[in-house]
């Protein structure tokens, strides 16, 4: 049957007796209507339309969070590259030999560090020992305290000042006057610096007036110069600033033999010149000239001509 066709059938009620009822209703026999017996029709079966599946919607301005991604974890050998490539920013590690190379060095120079804070730490420790108060006066000191603020919290003047007699009486005057000495020695310095400073500033300013450099230019000279002059201060001395001042200092005798190389050539191109335009003969004098005959003489090599520039530097 079809789910859309009308289906009917017929009810059918019992009607009981009221005394018959009254007998039955220990025997729990259900009680039907007093309605007389009706035929109806039943009711088309309705088959319920399917509903479609819907997707939950999250609530407005809820959105779903994006999946994190996952962490790639970073091995031991990883961490210790980068940690080497830190301490070596401008290094590029060409293979492993020059990578494990500056890893050795990082190693080697921490190992050295940290030597010298345990023996510094010991020396202190000992001082420390031996003088308390003198901890007391660095941790005043740190806390921000000046020297002689924490020096008058713990210490009085007249025990700054060993008596006569006292086994570091000797010491600390030794110590005083090597203090006078220095400070003298600082002022005399300070006093000489703010001389040389006036001196050089006029001498830049002649210097830039003479060659005609223009402000920026001799800024930029004068930039090149004092990173030479920090370099050298520093202790590093290259062959660039070597070669800088070998020409500086020989410019003069470099123009003056350039000058004479010169006129040796010139000279001697003239003579070679007038060699030239006299008739060759066949050794016997020419008839009508006093001038003798030149000697026939060996081909000069390479070396005699070595030999002869270097007597004439000598002369020179």
């Amino acid at each position: 049957m079809n789910r859309f066709e009308l289906s009917t059938r017929t009810i059918k009620i019992n009607v009981m007796d009221p005394e018959e009822l009254k007998d039955k209703q220990g025997e729990n026999i259900p009680v039907a209507s007093t309605e007389p017996s009706v035929t109806q029709e039943a009711t088309p079966a309705v088959t319920p339309e399917p509903v479609a599946e819907t997707t939950p919607v999250p609530p407005e301005g809820l959105e779903s969070a994006p999946m994190a991604e996952e962490a790639v974890p970073v091995t031991s050998s990883d961490a210790f590259r980068n940690r080497i490539k830190s301490a070596y920013p401008d290094e590029e590690f060409a293979d492993d030999e020059a990578f494990f190379g500056k890893a050795s060095k990082q190693l080697d120079d921490l190992e050295q560090y940290r030597n010298n804070n345990m023996e510094a730490n010991r020396a202190l420790m000992e001082i420390f020992n031996a003088e308390p108060a003198v901890a007391e006066v660095l941790k005043d000191m740190i806390e921000g305290a000046s020297l002689r603020e924490a020096l008058a919290r713990h210490f009085s003047p007249e025990e700054l000042t060993p008596a006569e007699g006292d086994p570091d009486r000797e010491g600390w005057k030794k110590n005083s006057e090597t203090r006078a000495k220095r400070l003298e020695g600082n002022e005399l310095a300070n006093k000489t610096k703010a001389e040389n400073d006036e001196f050089s500033s006029k001498e830049i300013k002649e210097f830039a007036t003479e060659t005609g450099l223009e402000p920026d230019k001799a800024e930029e000279f004068l930039s090149k110069v004092g990173e030479a002059l920090d370099e050298v201060y520093a202790g590093k001395i290259s062959k660039s600033f070597l070669t800088s001042m070998w020409k500086a200092f020989n410019h003069e005798d470099d123009v003056k033999n350039a000058a004479e190389t010169a006129r040796i050539t010139g000279r001697n191109e003239k003579i070679v010149t007038e060699k030239e335009t006299k008739p060759k003969g066949d050794g016997m004098p020419i008839l009508g000239s006093t001038t003798p005959a030149e000697p026939q003489t060996k081909k000069r090599s390479w070396m005699d001509n070595l030999v002869d520039n270097e007597k004439r530097k000598q002369i020179l």
